[in-house]
């Protein structure tokens, strides 16, 4: 019997096109959170942005919904298909830098680990995230933060330019010299902007929970005194690695300064009093590394939201109040945590909010919530307790639209929230390189999303 994909795979011939049964195929499937996983009928990984554009000219040819996907760390099952196409960009993994040009161009499928090692071995460093494993698409064209972010902006302020793929399957590329105003297509690589870096001093501090006064005074602190050359983040797991009970986590960063410095602007934090403190000079390339990745099979679901300063114990307390109980009485403290980032922001905001798709530059922060467990039966609680801590956070966080970080977001969110100001604009830009909304997955800019 004829492979009915057999015209795909006869052109995609340095990649793969991998269906039900084939070597390989339920492997592909896999992501980050179990919960994410759907069950495709096809998925191609292309070794090339030609072999990208033939994958989508088929699957709108032969009206296949298509996803993209490159690292697969989305909870929201963005990179997943219930019985359409998935075009798996892995194979797309190169990393080049141009010292003399001061740009790295990485292909979309990379992971921000082998962008990281490949600039830090010549003393460069460019804006990536907070953690190594994730893709490098859906982080950079959801915005990006990171811990370089306070010196030099978001991911996205720092792109030159992208190699894309459009709904119609030609290859372009767009820059603030051609195509500026793409957005919607497959991104088959990007090309950014990278700095000397020297070693940065950087790791987790952790306090019992009857410390969280003392830890919301040093991050309201910590808002008006940072330099722009530190950032800060604090937050409650529900476990941590040989501790079966909730704690206090902390991690600070303070950019190419030696122990001594940096232990000295961080001398509240650490006065408080830790139960341990592994922060170290480290090369940047490491810096990513200090949450590394976990491959259970967990199911696993973020949240997102942001809070204003100063920071309020109260709000703290009640947060922690409705998270600790729920995962201990359940058993998933591990891998789960609520976490209040504080990155400052002066320099993020001297890009207005219109000149990017990317609208969260407010005077506010952001705030994730992530949940990790084993059984699909507990699928409904979970999300309905994420969306009521969320809710709690936008009770008291910065009201107007564009506040949120997409990228944390693991649930649909409506455009207006998703894009603020920014949706009307976006809209247009649909119709005219999308008009049959081939890439449909993500959040929408429509009022309801697609499967």
């Amino acid at each position: 019997m004829a492979d009915r994909h057999d015209a795909l795979r006869q052109q995609i011939t340095a990649g793969a096109v991998l269906t039900p049964g084939d070597d390989g195929f339920q492997q592909a499937l896999i992501r980050w959170s179990y919960a994410a996983i759907k069950p495709a009928s096809l998925v191609v990984q292309p070794a090339s942005p030609q072999e990208v554009s033939i994958a989508v000219r088929y699957a709108t040819a032969n009206k296949i919904p298509l996803v993209v996907m490159g690292g697969g760390h989305s909870t929201s099952g963005a990179s997943s298909s219930d019985g359409g196409m998935v075009v798996d960009l892995r194979r797309l993994n190169s990393v080049r830098v141009d010292a003399a040009a001061q740009t790295v161009t990485f292909g979309g499928g990379c992971k921000w680990k082998e962008v990281d090692e490949t600039c830090g071995a010549q003393g460069l460093a460019t804006v990536g995230g907070t953690v190594n494993h994730t893709g490098v698409g859906g982080l950079t064209l959801g915005g990006g933060y990171g811990w370089l972010s306070s010196r030099y902006g978001l991911t996205i302020d720092n792109l030159l330019s992208v190699e894309i793929v459009l709904a119609d399957g030609k290859i372009v590329t767009a820059s603030e010299k051609e195509n500026a105003d793409l957005f919607w297509a497959a991104v088959t690589s990007f090309t950014s902007k990278v700095y000397p870096q020297g070693d940065v001093w950087m790791g987790p501090i952790v306090y019992t929970l009857d410390k969280i006064p003392q830890v919301v005074a040093f991050a309201n602190w910590f808002h008006e005194n940072n330099t722009g050359d530190e950032s800060f983040w604090f937050g409650v797991l529900g476990a941590a690695p040989g501790v079966p009970a909730p704690v206090l986590f902390c991690m600070a960063f303070k950019n190419t300064a030696s122990q001594a410095e940096a232990e000295a602007f961080f001398k509240d934090l650490l006065d408080i009093g830790p139960v341990a403190n592994m922060a170290r000079v480290m090369p940047y390339s490491e810096a990513n590394n200090q949450i590394p990745n976990r491959d259970e099979e967990k199911r696993r679901l973020q949240g997102g939201a942001n809070f204003v300063m100063p920071l309020q114990e109260e709000f703290v307390n009640r947060i922690v109040s409705e998270f600790v109980p729920f995962v201990q009485e359940r058993n998933i403290g591990e891998g789960s945590g609520i976490i209040f980032e504080v990155f400052p922001h002066e320099k993020i905001r001297e890009v207005e909010g219109n000149a990017t798709a990317f609208p969260s530059r407010g005077n506010f922060y952001h705030a994730a919530s992530m949940f990790s467990w084993d059984e699909a039966a507990m699928d409904k609680e979970v999300r309905d307790h994420n969306r009521k801590i969320i809710g709690l956070f936008r009770e008291k966080g910065f009201q107007g639209m564009g506040g949120q970080y997409n990228n944390y977001d693991g649930e649909f969110l409506g455009p207006e929230r998703a894009f603020g100001h920014n949706l009307s604009r976006l809209q247009e830009l649909k119709k005219k390189y999308d008009p049959e909304n081939v890439f449909c997955k993500w959040h929408s800019v429509w009022p309801a999303a697609s499967a």
